[in-house]
């Protein structure tokens, strides 16, 4: 039997047109029905039903996550790439409250950015070079613990003119954004570990150009396992986890599922 059990808890259902209460033992990996391949339509099944914990930490040193990008313009795929985050036992020297963590591109080159990781909150900076650069002004994957339906929170960014881009928007000095978040519910997802729970968040950007939105999914084991930004010209990127690598759930090892 896995090391990694669930205790099981007792959850009332009260269930109408029945005169009496059922109770149900569910582990954490409840089956969710909906479909979630239509990854932007169809309603969230809410989170309060489900019993969740505050996750493990996911990002731990050493591993490395590896992640599937698609950029989409009116329905047509324009390129697709394979890219590598990778998290580091250590801070940023310029930003001592965040994570070290890399991104590596197919071109390799690796890039040094941060993210955040405690009981309250995961946050991470995304991609963000070269043919990535305008993921600058998407919200970046956030997700705020312990996770319930309906939570919101909010951030500001000034985005410099370096991320400006000649083929689609520049401008002058910084760029500001507010930025919403929310929890919407739980949905399955099926991903290349198979069919895994995941919480959904959206969020949007507002700047005096227009407004962008990310669409998340987060898995308690695997982290942030789908991305997908809508940009300000209407063209999206997507992001979805490939694998882990040198951890316990890696492509030798039986991933957690449905």
């Amino acid at each position: 039997m896995d090391k990694h059990i669930i205790t099981l808890i007792v959850r009332e259902l009260s269930i109408p047109l029945l005169t009496k209460k059922i109770f149900f033992l569910f582990s954490p990996f409840l089956l969710f029905y909906s479909a979630c391949r239509n990854k932007t339509t169809g309603s969230a099944l809410p989170v309060s039903s489900v019993s969740y914990e505050n996750p493990a930490y996911t990002y731990l040193p050493d591993k490395k996550f590896v992640f599937e990008t698609r950029r989409i313009k009116d329905g047509r795929l324009l390129w697709k790439d394979t890219i590598t985050l990778q998290v580091f036992a250590e801070k940023l020297s310029n930003a001592p409250s965040q994570d070290k963590i890399t991104w590596a591109y197919s071109d390799q080159v690796s890039v040094v950015t941060g993210m955040i990781q405690n009981d309250t909150m995961v946050w991470m900076h995304p991609p963000r070079e070269g043919r990535y650069k305008l993921t600058e002004l998407i919200p970046f994957p956030s997700i705020k613990l312990p996770i319930q339906t309906g939570k919101q929170w909010d951030y500001q960014l000034n985005v410099g003119e370096h991320y400006s881009d000649s083929t689609s928007l520049e401008w002058k000095g910084d760029l500001h954004f507010d930025q919403a978040y929310e929890i919407e519910g739980a949905k399955a997802f099926s991903s290349k570990f198979g069919l895994i729970d995941c919480t959904v968040v959206k969020a949007t950007g507002v700047c005096k150009y227009g407004k962008t939105q990310l669409y998340s999914l987060y898995n308690n084991w695997y982290g942030f396992v789908y991305l997908e930004g809508i940009l300000l010209n209407g063209s999206s990127i997507e992001i979805e986890l490939l694998d882990v690598l040198d951890t316990k759930w890696s492509q030798n090892a039986s991933a957690p599922s449905l």
